[in-house]
């Protein structure tokens, strides 16, 4: 009984040590293609904004050289849990798009349907 309170979760930290820059990996690259999806740019900067009262990061996309657009990523309370919403706004300050990236605490089918762009693209 011993060695199987030592062994089950040695091997859990083990396999969580190996697939933790692959999830990180994973998840920047879901991030990165709903980025590209949203604007069309070349590349991505990540910007911070700070001053007196706040500070925050978003990213800074360009296209041949130019600043096309900013990426924000924000996310507040629904009604199960947080949703992350990515926002993309061109230099003239307008909404380019959206993408709601994370609603995993609402309902299955009903509440999590958010993040399905036929959805709150309505």
């Amino acid at each position: 009984m011993l060695t199987i309170c030592i062994v089950i979760p040695l091997a859990l930290s083990v396999t969580n040590k190996v697939t933790e820059k692959r999830i990180e990996d994973l998840i920047i690259k879901n991030q990165n293609d709903t980025m590209l999806k949203l604007i069309d740019a070349d590349t991505f900067f990540k910007e911070t904004f700070s001053d007196d009262n706040e500070s925050f990061e978003f990213q800074k996309a360009m296209k041949k050289g130019e600043t096309v657009g900013y990426i924000f990523l924000t996310s507040a309370k629904g009604y199960g849990g947080t949703v992350t919403v990515m926002t993309a706004i061109g230099t003239d300050g307008k909404i380019i798009d959206i993408a709601i990236t994370e609603a995993p605490d609402e309902t299955p089918g009903l509440g999590q349907n958010v993040t399905k762009e036929t959805f709150y693209s309505q």
